[in-house]
């Protein structure tokens, strides 16, 4: 008898036990929904989830997933668009697949998931990323956050890498040999080394503070994006397959496209080109051609004349021609003659609040800042402001000056 009362009372411990508990309702609502639970009570039978190998919450109003690391079988999890704070996965050693992206996530903790082979964190408020431990992984998404360093030297596998919208200044893929996509846009980069990534089909590097961009080694390059950056030279007949260009809003003299006969896309616009080889044999072919914002330009080197005035006429500006032969045709002997530097530097960047704008040559006139959504947020016409009022983000500043008009990226903490 005492024996049955024994297992009498010991039997709800046991039951407590095989217990997961989920203190989330939306969450818990959606494994009921699955079948997986049947009651709102905060918490699950442990024998349904632990081998549940994939598992779709997006887009379900969750707050708190406590409860996921007992999902021990789990290989994919989609939480992204929800509002996570934290995300505890230590236990989820089996993952090879994990989006959190859109949540509100300020650290992410993936060193006990080393079977990770796509990992999607964008759209959240990471400060740092570490996934040194994820040796196999293929994909990294991590942009709009507000990474300062990303370190993918120990991702050999790195096949995509999407870490745009951060404050990134130094970035080393030299370690990603088969890293086929980079999108490193809107960042605080001086300086990108492709030199080790013969695959990269796509390139995107927009938005930094590149002065050079040495192209030589990659001649799998498809896709071409490098405007708004100081960049002086570009060098492209290495890259053959070269299908789309766009190099707008840098400090480009010359430039030659007349060796990539696959380019059907050309954005040359705002640059201070003297000279343009767009004779590429492939005019007729163009989706597009820009190269307006080129006051010192005068001729264009292309295909057919006739075609190109009918076509591109209003893409290029007032008193430009097209000739199969331009008078002055680009030159290699002109690469590095022309050095402008950037005209604004802005300090500190990040901020708490303050900021400096100085200016290397000319006199300030108006500063506006926007948020990014575009909304006009703050004017002023000092050098000295404060943005203590203003959330913390990432803001674009527009500097005007008697001789040119800039638009900086700052972040505010």
């Amino acid at each position: 008898m005492k024996k049955v009362i024994a297992l009498f009372l010991i039997a709800p411990a046991l039951l407590t036990a095989q217990q997961t508990r989920i203190p989330d309702v939306n969450f818990e609502q959606y494994l009921i929904d699955l079948g997986l639970d049947d009651v709102l009570d905060g918490g699950v039978a442990t024998v349904n989830i632990s081998t549940i190998r994939t598992l779709d919450i997006s887009n379900s109003n969750i707050s708190d997933l406590s409860g996921i690391n007992d999902f021990i079988g789990l290989e994919n999890l989609n939480c992204m668009n929800n509002n996570l704070t934290s995300l505890p996965i230590n236990y989820n050693i089996y993952l090879k697949s994990l989006n959190c992206s859109g949540n509100m996530l300020n650290s992410l903790d993936v060193s006990n998931n080393p079977l990770l082979e796509s990992l999607n964190c964008s759209n959240n408020v990471l400060l740092t990323l570490d996934v040194h431990d994820n040796i196999p992984l293929e994909e990294l998404y991590c942009s709009t956050n507000m990474l300062y360093a990303l370190d993918v030297l120990s991702n050999p596998n790195l096949l995509f890498l999407d870490c745009s919208e951060n404050v990134i200044s130094n970035l080393d893929v030299s370690a990603n040999f088969n890293l086929v996509n980079l999108n490193c846009e809107s960042n605080l980069l001086v300086e990108l080394d492709l030199s080790n990534n013969f695959s990269l089909g796509s390139l995107t590097c927009s938005y930094n503070e590149l002065t050079k961009l040495d192209l030589f080694s990659n001649e799998a390059l498809v896709t071409i994006n490098s405007s708004n950056n100081f960049i002086e030279n570009l060098e492209l007949t290495k890259n053959q397959s070269l299908e789309i260009l766009n190099c707008a809003a840098n400090n480009l003299k010359q430039l030659d496209i007349s060796q990539n006969n696959d380019l059907r896309g050309l954005n040359c616009s705002a640059n201070g080109l003297k000279c343009l080889n767009a004779k590429n044999g492939n005019n007729s072919n163009f989706l597009y051609f820009d190269a307006t914002g080129n006051k010192d330009l005068q001729c264009v080197d292309v295909d057919d004349p006739a075609q190109a005035n009918f076509n591109w006429s209003s893409f290029v500006d007032p008193g430009v021609s097209f000739s199969t032969f331009c008078s002055s045709p680009c030159s290699t002997t002109l690469i590095g003659l022309f050095s402008d530097q950037a005209e604004f530097s802005i300090y500190p960047n990040p901020t708490s609040g303050l900021i400096t704008i100085q200016s290397n040559s000319s006199n300030v006139i108006n500063i506006e800042v926007y948020d990014i959504f575009g909304s006009l947020v703050l004017i002023s016409n000092e050098t000295n402001i404060d943005l203590g009022q203003l959330a913390a983000g990432t803001y674009h500043v527009k500097i005007f000056s008697e001789s040119t008009t800039v638009t900086q990226k700052i972040i505010k903490y």
